[in-house]
């Protein structure tokens, strides 16, 4: 556990490095410790190593298939590859396992969305945030999918939540628009 803390601390300060290092050394002591494989992926993501990072998650769902938690990851690491039938078959895992892991909702949303299956789209957005009213980037995604559908004021009114219960979010909700807005411009 000591080389759990110390990994942690270390990604804190922004130490990628020793953090992974400290996982190595956690894993080759405890080879079945399903938490260091999903830390350990979240770094190499971070450091842009994809395939490490889907390679950990792969290991963690050997030992434990029933962690929607590493479904869930690894379909948010599938979608950053652009590879969304797979990541929205990762989240149906994770979600089948866990009906209540609303942010498997929320990322398959994003993985429909950018499928332009806004009406399932919608969908994942309206469970996300009826089973967890403050979760701010659930307004963010929903409201783009309305706007998307013409459907402005409400798309207002999910931007307009989104900021109350998280102010930081703004730049964020505005790059989002831009790039949803150039992306299915380009489809039509």
């Amino acid at each position: 556990m000591a080389l759990l803390w110390r990994a942690n601390a270390q990604l804190s300060k922004g130490d990628v490095t020793n953090a992974i290092a400290d996982f190595d050394k956690l894993l080759a002591i405890d080879p079945r410790y399903v938490s260091g494989y999903i830390n350990r992926a979240s770094v190499r993501q971070l450091m842009g190593d994809i395939n490490g990072a889907i390679a950990d998650l792969d290991k963690a769902i050997v030992i434990s298939p029933r962690l929607a938690k590493a479904y869930n990851n690894r379909g948010a690491v599938r979608m950053s590859l652009g590879e969304m039938d797979r990541a929205v078959a990762d989240f149906d895992k994770a979600i089948a396992i866990n009906p209540r892991l609303t942010t498997a909702y929320n990322n398959r949303g994003i993985a429909r969305l950018e499928q332009t299956r806004l009406s399932e789209a919608l969908s994942d957005f309206d469970k996300a945030i009826g089973m967890d009213s403050v979760y701010a980037l659930a307004y963010l995604n929903r409201g783009l999918v309305l706007e998307l559908q013409g459907k402005m004021a409400e798309a207002d009114k999910d931007f307009q939540r989104c900021l109350e219960i998280n102010p930081n979010l703004k730049q964020l909700q505005e790059e989002r628009r831009k790039e949803v807005a150039r992306k299915h411009k380009a489809q039509r």
